[in-house]
């Protein structure tokens, strides 16, 4: 629910206007949210492109290859294709070996393949990228000649047509947006200090008695845009692997920066005396969080006792958890 000024507003109401909000903030050229969307469709279409006009055994393969190693970024989408070829290349070695060792055995196969599926969720979040697509290359050979057998030589086609994808995916990105997120980092933030700025001065004047009640929901609005579309592209850029760990000189400009933005917004905020109906948590927070969330993951990469930190953060997510079903318990 949604409330302001003491006025409930309808859930379908409310989540017209989130969903008009999110589109006005993210249809930009600027938004990450935007650009891994472009970038996607753009892999996806080709990809469906090349897999009908080319006749495959299994076209469809191409599709999943592209999807399986696109990155937000060329050279971490170059890494997956190299792991992904090399995980697949292992997975028909060990598929190849698994069929001469049991032959064609329906027993022997459909025991197997609960282990093999079981290994292939698994293995890319805990061991590796490359071991994931070794593990689904051994259940695709194993499940195919469940099916139909057909030997090993299935690993053979797999290769060909996801290295298509593979190629595909490279492809779009070394054309959109090569660069990721770091880029979008700066000027994002840049904009978010921007529009921060505007918003102080415009509320300052407001209180001082030289401007317009229309000016500061405006500028609120812009710069709550602004620090979303922020807080977007730093969670991007922790995300790829080849964001570097900033020197000392970058992270105290962020960290002064981040301060002077968290302080200045939460200044202005903590003058307005009205909160709407009934609430958990000041809703207002929301507008200097994200700089507040900058300083919490520097803090975390330099400290020693980061258990403390995500300890922290753990008790802070049960909190909002249990004030979130506390709402929904009292209909609040």
């Amino acid at each position: 629910m949604v409330y302001r000024d003491g006025v409930k507003a309808r859930p379908l109401l409310a989540a017209l206007l989130a969903v008009r909000r999110f589109a006005a903030e993210d249809v930009s050229a600027r938004s990450v949210w935007f650009r891994n969307s472009v970038r996607g469709a753009a892999g996806l279409a080709v990809a469906v492109f090349i897999a009908q006009r080319s006749g495959l055994q299994h076209s469809f393969w191409v599709v999943l290859g592209t999807l399986s190693v696109l990155r937000s970024t060329a050279l971490n989408t170059g890494r997956s294709v190299l792991s992904a070829l090399a995980g697949t290349a292992a997975g028909i070695v060990v598929g190849a070996a698994i069929l001469l060792a049991v032959g064609a055995s329906d027993l022997v196969l459909w025991t197997l393949l609960p282990v093999a599926v079981l290994i292939a969720a698994y293995a890319p979040r805990a061991i590796s990228f490359a071991v994931g697509q070794a593990a689904f290359t051994v259940v695709l050979v194993i499940l195919f000649n469940i099916i139909q057998p057909v030997g090993w030589k299935v690993g053979l086609i797999r290769i060909e047509d996801v290295a298509i994808g593979f190629a595909v995916s490279l492809g779009v990105g070394l054309v959109f947006w090569p660069r990721g997120a770091a880029t979008t980092l700066r000027e994002t933030m840049a904009t978010a200090y921007s529009r921060s700025a505007d918003y102080v001065s415009v509320t300052a004047r407001l209180l001082t008695g030289s401007g317009d009640r229309v000016d500061p929901e405006r500028a609120e609005q812009a710069a709550a845009a602004a620090v979303h579309r922020l807080d977007d592209a730093f969670r991007q850029y922790l995300a790829e692997r080849s964001a570097k760990r900033a020197n000392p000189e970058s992270a105290a400009r962020l960290v002064t920066g981040a301060a002077l933005a968290v302080t200045a917004i939460a200044a202005v905020n903590l003058m307005h005396f009205s909160q709407g109906w009934v609430q958990f948590g000041y809703r207002f927070s929301n507008d200097f969080a994200p700089f507040a969330l900058i300083l919490v993951a520097l803090a975390l990469q330099a400290s020693r006792r980061r258990g403390i930190g995500y300890a922290l953060i753990g008790v802070s997510m049960a909190v909002n958890l249990w004030g979130v079903i506390w709402g929904h318990l009292f209909g609040w």
